[in-house]
């Protein structure tokens, strides 16, 4: 993907963290440690779409949604 190593990077690192509150036996169960670590994940997420699409142009569509309850 033509995208900078550190937006790769930032990608990376966002679904790693994801991952560390992800609970393979009962997904149900996965969530953050706090209502503010949520908010902040959810954030990021906004800020990468938008980062993402500015990188790659208008000849994609990037779009982000927030299935976290």
């Amino acid at each position: 993907m033509p995208i900078s190593d550190a937006l790769k990077k930032e990608l990376l690192d966002w679904s790693d963290e994801y991952d560390g509150i992800f609970n393979d036996d009962d997904p149900a169960n996965s969530d953050f440690k706090s209502l503010e670590d949520k908010t902040a994940f959810i954030k990021q997420g906004d800020n990468l779409q938008k980062k993402l699409q500015a990188e790659l142009g208008n000849g994609y569509e990037v779009t982000y949604r927030n299935f976290l309850k």
